[in-house]
């Protein structure tokens, strides 16, 4: 947002292809759950003007959503646009009292009781890793029984809040089914992000990712991931992907032998990826160059580093001054993410931000 945005002005919307709801869809429907599961991405009807950033925008919301006879409505959620969410599921029940409001994703997935407490038009929260809780919540519905034996589950029985028990994760990424893309429509110019690998080991205090995937580290097999990259080459013409995957080079072995992989296949993609300064270096990033990766995106978060201790970061800001340099220089382009405004920030610490990482810039925050 710019500082001389307006009410009314259109809504700079991120569109992407959702593939993670499209895995969800993918999932239930190769399990033979009985339901007519539709994929609806919101960015792009929003960023195309087909859904107005007016006074009725909500409602809009809502009528694109929500239809006729429509069982159940399920919102993925994330911290920041929570408040969004929460309305519209307070809309679709207003509008269509019969229909289940089910949420799912890392900001409801830690607060689902309380989600349950605080907003009587939530029906039921899918925590944590999703595929086997939604197929598993549908087919019960589908056959009308209590979803009292779907692990991962919270859901409202008579009047009470059930937290079903927690479910363990995927050991093996390779058993999910490829996502439903053409349930989408594959909208040429919306960035698609590949579903290589879920979890992180690392124990950042800020972040829900670790938590969410239980802190296990899992990766699809290269030939699965060559195999998907294929399928959007020659399917729906897709020269670049992007790894939804926080931390990509973590097992510094596997990521040579997938570059080494890709180098050989010669599929005419590039590719691009997230990880932090301290798993990558020099060999890795030419590896990673010559396999047709052109971007990195790294996860710094401050320039203090008091801060990175006190954030459980705990990397070496001047490594990680090295890192995306030399990344630069392997022909990549680097990126790199900070936040601000930390209830323990100061002034001090966010100079430090500044200064280390934004030299010659001009900006300080005095006080």
């Amino acid at each position: 947002m710019t500082l001389d945005y307006e009410p009314g002005d259109p809504l700079p919307m991120q569109s992407f292809v959702p593939t993670g709801l499209l895995c969800l869809k993918a999932h239930a429907d190769a399990a033979g759950v009985e339901a007519d599961i539709r994929v609806t991405e919101l960015n792009g009807l929003i960023n195309s003007g087909f859904i107005a950033n007016d006074d009725l925008f909500y409602e809009r919301l809502t009528d694109t959503v929500l239809q006729p006879d429509d069982g159940m409505v399920g919102l993925m959620t994330d911290a920041d646009s929570l408040h969004h969410t929460v309305t519209m599921a307070r809309l679709i029940k207003e509008r269509s009292p019969q229909t289940l409001v089910c949420l799912g994703g890392p900001a409801s997935s830690p607060i689902a009781e309380l989600m349950l407490e605080r907003f009587p038009f939530i029906d039921m929260v899918v925590r944590g890793e999703g595929e086997l809780t939604f197929t598993e919540m549908l087919r019960s519905l589908a056959k009308e029984l209590p979803p009292d034996q779907v692990k991962g589950l919270t859901w409202r029985a008579d009047g009470r809040i059930v937290r079903n028990p927690d479910r363990q994760v995927m050991p093996d990424l390779d058993t999910l089914p490829m996502p439903s893309f053409e349930a989408y429509g594959m909208d040429p110019d919306a960035p698609i992000y590949l579903d290589v690998g879920r979890g992180c080991p690392f124990k950042c205090h800020f972040c829900a990712t670790a938590p969410f995937w239980n802190r296990r580290f899992r990766m699809k097999s290269i030939d699965r991931i060559v195999e998907e990259i294929r399928l959007l080459r020659d399917r729906y013409h897709r020269d670049h992907v992007g790894f939804a995957h926080d931390i990509f080079t973590t097992n510094r072995e596997w990521t040579l032998q997938f570059c080494k992989r890709l180098t050989e296949e010669s599929l005419g993609t590039t590719w691009a990826c997230s990880t932090r300064t301290d798993i990558v270096d020099r060999e890795m990033l030419d590896a990673m160059a010559a396999a047709g990766c052109v971007e990195i995106y790294y996860g710094i978060e401050t320039g203090s580093q008091d801060m990175q201790k006190t954030l459980r970061k705990s990397l070496d800001l001047e490594r990680s001054r090295d890192i995306v340099a030399a990344t630069a220089a392997a022909g990549i382009r680097p990126v790199t993410g900070f936040i601000v405004g930390y209830p323990m920030e100061t002034r001090e610490t966010f100079n430090e931000t500044l200064s280390l990482f934004q030299p010659g810039s001009g900006v300080r925050l005095l006080g």
